[in-house]
């Protein structure tokens, strides 16, 4: 009898295990309602042909942004700036975060700044695997190009 109570109690604890992984894997996303996404914003001069051709080639979907969303975490502008690069393109757009609406520039160097009435709200990193496929250059705790 003992045994099968610290079964049963065993699996109670992996199913809940299982259901805490399964759900916090959006958490991050959840109560986000990506509402447009603008085309390619070119923020400075680029005279590298390469990376202009990279700039006006990138692209990113409502479900990429999403997924860039579910994936990021929250940084410093400190951090940002140390450990993040920055390229001279963005894809701008606008959200809902908790019914509230927001403007974002996504930045090609997996950089992600969320706008509120003009000002700077938050800022993400996504340096996640999963977000290499959305991103110009990933970091690599500045190593170099």
């Amino acid at each position: 009898m003992k045994k099968s109570i610290k079964s049963i109690i065993y699996l109670i604890c992996i199913c809940i295990v299982i259901f805490s992984l399964f759900s916090c894997s959006s958490t991050k996303a959840r109560g986000v309602n990506i509402l447009s996404v603008d085309s390619i914003q070119v923020i400075e001069e680029i005279n590298n042909p390469t990376l202009l051709e990279a700039c006006m080639n990138w692209q990113l979907s409502k479900d990429d942004v999403k997924e860039i969303f579910n994936n990021a975490h929250q940084i410093s502008e400190t951090e940002k700036t140390r450990s993040y690069y920055s390229t001279p393109c963005e894809i701008w757009g606008t959200l809902e975060k908790d019914s509230i609406p927001f403007s974002f520039e996504i930045n090609g160097g997996a950089t992600i700044t969320l706008i509120s009435q003009d000002k700077t709200y938050a800022h993400y990193g996504c340096s996640a695997t999963p977000c290499e496929p959305y991103f110009l250059i990933m970091p690599d705790g500045m190593s170099g190009l």
